[in-house]
């Protein structure tokens, strides 16, 4: 990776039916679930374009990097996920970028097609005054999540993809000592009702 002051990076899937948005499927089946994801990867792509950051994909699974590219263009920067879960690949995704020399790092997945430059300027300024920055999700996770220094207990202890997440972040930042800037909540589209939600009160169109 290389060296930039602030650093976006965004985790994304290949939107592979039957791979993607699984509860979501359940509901809607499996090709639509997909054609969403694919639209919100695209929204948040689309929406954090910025001269105040450098923007970097990191992608699961690593053998469809050449797809992806394809899909999203090779003007990006793609990076293949490193771990066994959310955590570990995220923690190995912000060690890389601090070792190359970044100084702020945020980082966001795709799932919430609302997120927009104006989050992340927000996140980044946060970092201004604070060791942390977290955005929590209505469902007990978090939606962005950013740092001015790596620290890998914060990633520790964590029970992912549960709604203890954002609190047991919060734990270990105040046990290490960290500041956190909270933003505002949002929500990730995971089921047929934030589906509903994100249309009826966002107005969100593919």
């Amino acid at each position: 990776m290389e060296a930039t002051d602030n650093v976006l990076m965004i985790f994304l899937k290949y939107p592979e039916a039957g791979k993607v948005k699984t509860r979501l499927a359940s509901s809607i089946g499996e090709k639509l679930a997909a054609f969403y994801y694919k639209g919100f990867v695209e929204t948040v792509i689309k929406n954090t374009r910025s001269f105040n950051y450098t923007r970097q994909i990191i992608f699961t699974p690593r053998q469809k990097g050449k797809e992806i590219s394809e899909w999203l263009g090779t003007n990006e920067k793609y990076f293949a996920q490193e771990g066994l879960c959310l955590g570990a690949r995220q923690a190995n995704a912000f060690k890389e970028a601090f070792k190359a020399g970044a100084r702020k790092v945020v980082v966001i997945g795709t799932d919430n097609p609302l997120i927009d430059n104006d989050m992340i300027n927000q996140a980044m300024q946060f970092l201004e005054n604070n060791d942390l920055v977290i955005g929590p999700s209505v469902d007990g996770g978090y939606y962005l999540l950013g740092m001015k220094e790596f620290n890998e207990k914060i990633f520790e202890k964590i029970d992912w993809s549960t709604d203890k997440v954002f609190e047991q972040v919060l734990r270990n930042a105040s046990d290490i000592g960290m500041s956190v800037g909270v933003l505002k909540e949002s929500f990730d589209v995971d089921t047929l009702d934030d589906l509903t939600l994100l249309k009826e009160k966002y107005g969100y169109v593919i």
